[in-house]
């Protein structure tokens, strides 16, 4: 597994969290790998529908992985929609930060 920038997990918790991606594999890439079949071609003209349900959309600011997106996407949404960054985070933001993300959750929730 790779490190992420900023991430740092307690030794018996990355080997538990390793033992059990050993113990799961192929599944965690199957989802990588169904991205680029020609059916998601189908699934693509799907998602140019708009979004009829609550988004909260949380990203790390120190993810190197993926970050938010930098154009209007509003169209793309037909209910309450919000994206945050969340400073001091990166990819894991649930275990890097787990109170935090609970509580926002929560708050969206409410």
């Amino acid at each position: 597994m790779h490190h992420l920038p900023g991430l740092s997990l307690d030794p018996a918790l990355q080997a538990e969290l390793h033992e059990h991606l050993r113990a799961s594999m192929p599944a965690p890439l199957k989802y990588y790998r169904a991205m680029l079949r020609p059916g998601m071609i189908g699934a693509t003209r799907r998602l140019s529908s708009p979004i009829t349900v609550p988004l909260l959309q949380l990203y790390g600011a120190d993810d190197g992985c993926f970050l938010p997106p930098k154009v209007d996407d509003q169209h793309r949404f037909a209910a309450p929609h919000a994206v945050e960054v969340i400073p001091d985070v990166g990819h894991f933001l649930q275990i890097e930060a787990p109170e935090a993300i609970a509580e926002r959750i929560a708050a969206w929730a409410q």
